[in-house]
């Protein structure tokens, strides 16, 4: 039900729709944060650490010998809120900031997001990437120490290397037109800028 909830949600925020209800989006809001906050403070206040916090969620740092009573203080928000929490461990956890991270699961297995996330497929069934080895050759830094630059030389896939970008105007490199949707790899070879008119 959470889709049916966060659109619901959404729609109390547009004019358009029946649900339309800005005071209650409103409240919704606050009063979520609020109770987020509320967490944050009973969490930090037991002697655990917050490190990263946003509209739904919270990362803590929790010693595995302590994980009795850092769920002892969420049980007691539960009752206090009537709010219910989901889990998800981390082993380590990488940010850039709180929307673009590395997170490690204890099974090895990686959770990236934002900036670190694969890309998207598009209309036309093919990606629309942003230099993806780079990203590839910090999860492998983060979770097996491969040096980056092993991860970089060791790549044989050129789409890992390629960026895609719609620009507004025109995208022009050497005075040739490259239209409307550019693709690009760094190189050491070529020289000049793409500009945009």
């Amino acid at each position: 039900m959470k889709i049916v909830n966060n659109g619901a949600f959404g729609k109390l925020g547009s004019k358009w729709s029946v649900l339309f209800a800005p005071d209650l989006m409103i409240q919704v809001t606050i009063g979520g944060q609020l109770s987020l906050l509320m967490l944050i403070e009973m969490v930090e206040r037991a002697g655990f650490r917050v490190v990263s916090a946003n509209t739904d969620g919270i990362v803590i740092i929790c010693p595995t010998d302590e994980e009795d009573a850092l769920a002892a203080v969420i049980a007691k928000w539960e009752r206090l809120t009537g709010f219910e929490t989901e889990e998800t461990e981390y082993s380590a956890l990488h940010s850039r900031d709180v929307n673009n991270y590395i997170a490690v699961k204890p099974d090895g297995s990686v959770k990236k997001k934002g900036a670190y996330a694969e890309p998207k497929i598009v209309a036309s069934s093919w990606p629309s990437p942003l230099n993806e080895v780079c990203s590839d050759a910090v999860v492998e830094y983060v979770t097996k120490g491969v040096p980056i630059f092993k991860t970089i030389h060791a790549c044989r896939d050129i789409r890992r290397f390629v960026t895609i970008r719609t620009v507004k105007g025109d995208a022009v490199k050497d005075g040739k037109y490259l239209g409307k949707a550019i693709r690009w790899y760094y190189s050491t070879d070529a020289s000049g800028s793409i500009t945009t008119n």
